[in-house]
């Protein structure tokens, strides 16, 4: 269930994604507590949305993309919906393609989707009357379908009812157990009625799948005997979630771990031996001062990640302020990469680089006290140093501390080596003792 789930997640903000790098002069921005399109308006373009309740009883020829509490469509959207909400309606019609992400989602008797539907919701209902052209992809606490799908049916709830027209396959993962209470007890007062839906799998009298029907589930489907499958039944018996079991061999894990380190040092060391060596230095020669300047670059980190997510936010603001929607939603995009760029980054410079550095540093120390020949060699103290590093990471509580102090170490080198750095690239201005008159 929690694949289908992260699925139409994925999907909602891989397509929020690609839309928000549209053309700055397509798109018209709206704000503020309570948002109407009145029924004689016409959006000509795209349509850019944060507030409480959004009301479309007019015409938006482009996409609308909202973010608010409520979203109610009663008259139309030619292009996609995109929605962010604690509840969405839709009495209207939708000319594209539906992705949304809400506590509650229902299509009135009304409703028209052109296109897919993929969404992601406490609870999902498509009245009897609504269409959806497309497929519908779900990943709900429950569903209740009662209008009519025109393609395909896949999803993850944990409980669903067909009562409704399923033009192609149903493919579905039903939890199916009664365990565990409802997420509407711990959800926000609810703005829709959300019906009541039995657990597991339910087809009423009314049922109609045109295809085959594919299910998952810890117990079988309750049928009505005037449902009607076109095609074959299929019942996947879902089995019990078993405890992880620990590896055969125990020093497996520490063997895998030792070998990608010494894969990404031996790069490390052929590609870049001057910079990893210039850390391995500091860190040998002023351990005690690379701590510190370690926390002082952890805290610099955070507050450069906050400070980029702060300037984004106001920056998104001026411009939707501006109706500058396209730059505000392009601006959104590139400060959300250029934090994951940094976290990519800092990851991987914790989780391999300062590891390398430090067990480089390590070794030389050792092997200048028991064979000094071998020190300057980068590739064996460089292993020496992975070595003992991996055996002591496996001990429980003694591997987190030299953890955490590892990535310090190598947080405080790295800010070290870059502060040398720039004082190098400043020019050096003359003592006025050497000054010699004309």
């Amino acid at each position: 269930m929690r694949k289908r789930q992260i699925y139409a997640l994925l999907t909602f903000v891989a397509v929020c994604l690609a839309l928000a790098v549209a053309p700055a002069g397509a798109a018209d921005t709206r704000g503020g507590d309570q948002v109407r399109i009145t029924p004689d308006e016409v959006i000509a373009g795209d349509l850019y949305v944060t507030a409480q309740r959004l009301t479309v009883d007019g015409t938006i020829k482009g996409d609308l993309i909202v973010g608010a509490s409520q979203v109610v469509i009663n008259g139309t959207v030619e292009g996609d919906l995109l929605a962010l909400a604690q509840a969405v309606v839709v009495n209207g019609t939708v000319g594209d393609d539906l992705r949304a992400m809400a506590q509650a989602i229902m299509l009135g008797p009304n409703a028209r989707v052109g296109g897919d539907m993929a969404v992601g919701a406490a609870s999902l209902e498509n009245q009897a009357g609504s269409h959806v052209r497309g497929d519908m992809l779900v990943g709900a606490f429950q569903g209740l379908l009662a209008g009519e799908v025109g393609q395909n049916v896949r999803g993850g709830l944990s409980r669903l009812e067909l009562r409704g027209v399923v033009g192609g396959d149903v493919d579905v993962t039903v939890d199916g157990s009664d365990t565990g209470p409802s997420p509407m007890l711990f959800s926000p007062p609810q703005q829709v009625a959300v019906p009541s839906v039995a657990p597991g799998l339910t087809l009423a009298d009314t049922a109609r799948i045109g295809g085959k029907l594919s299910y998952t589930s810890a117990t079988q489907a309750k049928a009505a005997p005037s449902a009607k499958v076109g095609g074959a039944i299929a019942f996947n018996q879902a089995q019990a979630t078993q405890p992880a079991q620990a590896p055969q061999f125990p020093g497996l894990a520490i063997l895998q771990r030792l070998a990608a380190l010494l894969l990404v040092g031996a790069l490390l060391v052929l590609l870049v031996p001057a910079w990893l060596g210039r850390l391995s230095d500091v860190v040998e020669r002023r351990p005690l001062p690379s701590l510190g300047w370690g926390l002082l670059a952890l805290g610099a980190f955070i507050a450069v990640l906050i400070g980029v997510l702060v300037a984004t936010i106001a920056l998104a603001m001026l411009f939707g302020f501006l109706t500058l929607g396209g730059l505000a939603a392009m601006i959104v995009s590139l400060g959300l990469l250029l934090n994951g760029a940094l976290i990519v980054g800092y990851i991987a410079f914790a989780a391999y680089i300062a590891e390398a550095a430090i067990a480089l540093a390590a070794g030389r120390w050792l092997l200048r006290r028991m064979q000094p020949n071998w020190a300057e060699q980068p590739l064996i103290p460089l292993a020496l140093g992975l070595l003992l590093y991996v055996l002591l990471r496996a001990v429980p509580v003694l591997g987190g501390v030299l953890a955490l102090v590892v990535m310090l170490l190598g947080m405080g080198a790295l800010w070290q080596w870059g502060r040398a750095l720039i004082q190098r690239g400043r020019p050096s201005v003359p003592p006025l003792a050497d000054l010699q008159p004309v």
